[in-house]
C-alpha cells in the first residue's frame, strides 16, 4: 500500500520526464534529418 501511493505521488514526474525525453528526442531527429538534407 506503502508503495502504490508512492508511485501515485510519483507519477506525474515521470509523466514529465516521458515528455522532455520525447522532446528531446524528436528534436535530435530532427537536427539529423535536416542535417542529412544538407549538400
Amino acid at each position: 500500500m506503502i508503495k502504490r501511493t508512492f508511485n501515485r505521488t510519483a507519477f506525474p514526474v515521470d509523466l514529465i520526464d516521458r515528455g522532455l525525453a520525447a522532446i528531446a528526442l524528436t528534436a535530435a531527429l530532427t537536427a539529423f534529418f535536416l542535417c542529412s538534407q544538407l549538400p
